[in-house]
Order: structure tokens, then C-alpha cells, then sequence
């Protein structure tokens, strides 16, 4: 028999078909909860995800018959998901989320039972403002942590260690040993979007797919990371339209400066944290793409120059970090359960 798993995102959702914890196919579609936000309309992530479904199974030639389960992960358990679903409450582990997998009964288009595996948050119940700037969560990240940290370096383990996730919410997770025990969240990549799509930088840093170089230019990055340090994010900003009123670099390059001061925010975020609430944690992962690599890391030694930081790609041939973590999730589940 196999196993089905969806990873659901805010824009992008991938299908996994498994057996014997080996992917033998995926697809991927782009349509997330951002769809259902923006659309108002319930059914186009399900039926979107059944569509999927199918496709992958045909792929493989496999009949819905024979898949035995389907999970699915990430904003799939939110709001705009398929169905909400209670977060997980840190510090937690993979035993935790086992514990807290929810079965949703989909009768439209599946006609089937989906497991949610939850997000995970900070604080229990409804918060008062004077407590908000205190308080993170997640949903996918979660998961993805579980699989990431079977490559960090086995010695980390033995103390406290950071698994950062660059992406649209960049999200900074605690661990201690083999526990998730507190998360940093913060917006990135949408304001990123948002600067260059519906702001005067729309135009200066616009790049067609098949121009945008595979790295991010070195000096960009140093660029917009030094005018967020001196003179703060909107002046920093400022500086990458300056450098087209003054006709001081191409597009590329405009788009490089802005993405390292949007990534250095979270940096900035960061070394305020390990200041005040995760002091003596010196080590990093960055998972992520080698380009937001570079960029983080350039950003650590900007704002955190003391931090050990580790890179691990996420483009590495069978490295799928979300599907790891769904396998030490099912570990952990008793045969009762299964």
C-alpha cells in the first residue's frame, strides 16, 4: 500500500506519493490558501488538491484504492486551508504533532479521510494586545524542523540550536536536543512581494525569469545590507530607487540591494532576540534555497557576526525535508492508531 502527503503553502501545494518512505512521485501545483483568501471561494483548494491527487497517482500508476492514508501539512490546517485545525503549543517534538493529528472527512471531492498534521504556536487561547509582539506560530515550518535537523551537525544536538526557514513568512525556530521550544515569525518575502509589485520599485526591479541570475551579486547584497544597519529600513529602501534616479545599476542588481534589507530586518529581529530571550545560542541552519543562503548568511555576519551559521539547501537530489518530517511524525504513532 502507499501513502499520499500534500505540503500546502500560502501560493504553491505539492503532492508526494510514498512507498515504503520513498517518494515514487510528486507534482506541484501553484494555488495555496492565498487562492481561497483572495477568491472567497471554499472549494478551489480542495478541489485544486484532488486534481493533484489524481495526477500524481496516474503518474505512478497507482488507484486511489491503493493509497491506505493522506496527510497533509501547512496552511492546508489554517484558515484558508481545507479545514482550521488548533496548533500544536511549543515546546513540542514529533511525538507531539502525532499526538495532534486531526482527521478531516473531505466529501466532496475526495470522498475520503485527509490526516492534518497542526502548525504550532507560542501561547494558548486568545492574547491581549500588550502580549502580541510577544507571541510567534507556524504552520509548515513545523514540519519541515523535524526533517532539517537530521542534517545539522550531530554535535548541535547536544545544546540549543536555530532552524531558519527564508520564505514569504520567514520563520526562526528554537531547538533544544530534538524539540521545537519557541518560534521567531516575521513577514519577509510578502513585503518583498508587496515592494516590488505595488510600490515606484515595481518597475526598477522587475527581472524576467530567464535573465535573473542564479546568485545574488555580491556587492547588492553588502549594499542593501550596509544602508539597513546605518540608516534603517525606509531609508534603506530609499537607496534602491536612488540607484535608479541616478541610473547607478541595472534591475538585477536594484532587486539583489532590496532583498538583502528585507532579509536583514529578520537579522535584526533576530540578534534582538538572542539578546533578550535565546542568549548563549550561537549556532544557525539556514534551509533554503543557495541563494537565500548566501543572503542570510551575509546577513548574519552583518548583524550577528558572532553566530555559527550552516547552510543546507533545500535543492539537494532527495532531500524533501516536509516529507522527513512526516515519516518521524508516523514513527511516532502506536500501532493502535495506525
Amino acid at each position: 500500500m502507499y501513502l499520499f502527503y500534500f505540503d500546502s503553502g500560502t501560493s504553491n501545494s505539492r503532492g508526494y506519493l510514498l512507498s515504503d518512505g520513498k517518494v515514487i512521485a510528486t507534482e506541484k501545483v501553484a494555488l495555496g490558501s492565498k487562492d481561497v483568501s483572495e477568491t472567497g471561494d471554499r472549494t478551489i483548494l480542495p478541489r485544486g488538491l484532488k486534481n493533484l491527487y489524481d495526477r500524481v497517482l496516474a503518474k505512478a500508476g497507482v488507484a486511489d484504492e491503493q493509497v491506505s492514508k493522506i496527510y497533509g501539512s501547512g496552511m492546508i490546517s489554517s484558515p484558508f486551508g481545507l479545514v482550521e485545525v488548533p496548533h500544536a503549543l511549543a515546546p513540542f517534538s514529533a511525538k507531539e504533532l502525532a499526538e495532534a493529528i486531526y482527521p478531516y472527512e473531505e466529501t466532496q471531492y475526495f470522498h475520503r479521510t485527509i490526516h492534518i498534521i497542526p502548525g504550532a504556536k507560542t501561547a494558548s487561547g486568545k492574547v491581549s494586545l500588550k502580549e502580541i509582539p510577544t507571541v510567534n506560530n507556524v504552520r509548515g515550518e513545523e514540519i519541515e524542523a523535524i526533517g532539517v535537523k537530521d542534517f545539522v551537525p550531530p554535535h548541535w544536538k547536544e545544546g540549543k540550536y536555530i532552524i531558519l526557514f527564508p520564505g514569504s513568512h520567514t520563520h526562526v525556530l528554537l531547538f533544544e536536543g530534538d524539540r521545537i521550544i519557541d518560534i521567531l515569525s516575521n513577514f519577509s518575502g510578502e513585503v518583498f512581494h508587496a515592494l516590488t509589485t505595488a510600490t515606484i520599485l515595481a518597475g526598477s526591479t522587475k527581472v524576467e525569469a530567464a535573465d535573473a541570475p542564479a546568485m545574488p551579486d555580491p556587492e547588492a547584497v553588502t549594499m542593501g545590507l550596509a544602508a539597513l544597519r546605518d540608516y534603517g529600513f525606509a531609508r534603506a529602501v530609499y537607496t534602491v530607487h536612488a540607484t535608479k534616479v541616478f541610473d547607478a545599476c541595472d534591475n538585477a542588481m536594484r532587486r539583489h540591494m532590496l532583498s538583502s534589507i528585507v532579509i536583514g530586518t529578520v537579522f535584526q529581529s533576530l540578534s534582538l532576540c538572542l539578546q533578550s530571550k535565546w542568549q548563549g545560542v550561537a549556532r544557525l541552519a539556514v534551509y533554503g534555497t543557495p541563494s537565500s543562503i548566501f543572503t542570510c548568511t551575509k546577513a548574519a555576519e552583518t548583524f550577528i557576526p558572532d553566530l555559527e551559521v550552516v547552510g543546507i539547501s533545500n535543492e539537494e537530489d532527495g532531500r524533501i525535508c516536509s516529507v522527513r518530517g512526516l515519516l518521524h511524525i508516523l514513527e511516532e504513532i502506536t500501532e493502535e492508531d495506525q
